[in-house]
C-alpha cells in the first residue's frame, strides 16, 4: 500500500502537536504589566503578581532592579508565585537570577503611565494690557 504525499502532508498538518517544555530556561511575568497613575511624576501603587517557571536544579532570587538584596529567594522549582506591593514613579523591572553566579535568567517590566501629564510650561504668563 502506498500513501500519496498529498495524504502524508495532511496527517503531518493535523496531527496533534507535541513539545517538550525547555528545562534549561527561566520565565517571568508580572500582572499588571503597568501601573497608571493620576499626573505625570506621581508614584504609583498597585499590588503586582509575579509568576514564574525556574529549572528543577538550582537557587534563585527576584530581584527588584532598584535594590541590590533579593527580594525572595528559593530553591529549584519549589516557589512559582510572589505578590508585591508596588510603589514606583518609575518604570520597574524584576528579575530572576541564578543565586550561585547572578546570571540572569528571566525579567519582566512593570510600565508606569498618567492620565494627565505634565505640562512644563508655567501656568503664570506675563500679560502685557
Amino acid at each position: 500500500m502506498k500513501i500519496q504525499p498529498a495524504i502524508l502532508a495532511a496527517m503531518y498538518w493535523f496531527a496533534p502537536q507535541c513539545s517538550i517544555a525547555d528545562t534549561d530556561t527561566a520565565t517571568l511575568t508580572v500582572e499588571p504589566g503597568r501601573c497608571i497613575a493620576l499626573q505625570q511624576g506621581q508614584t504609583c501603587y498597585a499590588n503586582v503578581s509575579l509568576s514564574w517557571t525556574t529549572p528543577i536544579d538550582g537557587e534563585y532570587c527576584v530581584f527588584d532592579d532598584r535594590q541590590t538584596a533579593p527580594i525572595l529567594c528559593w530553591n529549584g522549582n519549589s516557589v512559582t508565585s510572589y505578590r508585591v506591593a508596588f510603589e514606583s514613579n518609575k518604570n520597574v523591572r524584576y528579575e530572576i537570577r541564578n543565586k550561585s553566579d547572578n546570571q540572569l535568567m528571566a525579567q519582566a517590566l512593570v510600565k508606569i503611565s498618567w492620565v494627565y501629564k505634565s505640562n512644563t510650561s508655567s501656568t503664570s504668563r506675563w500679560r502685557l494690557f
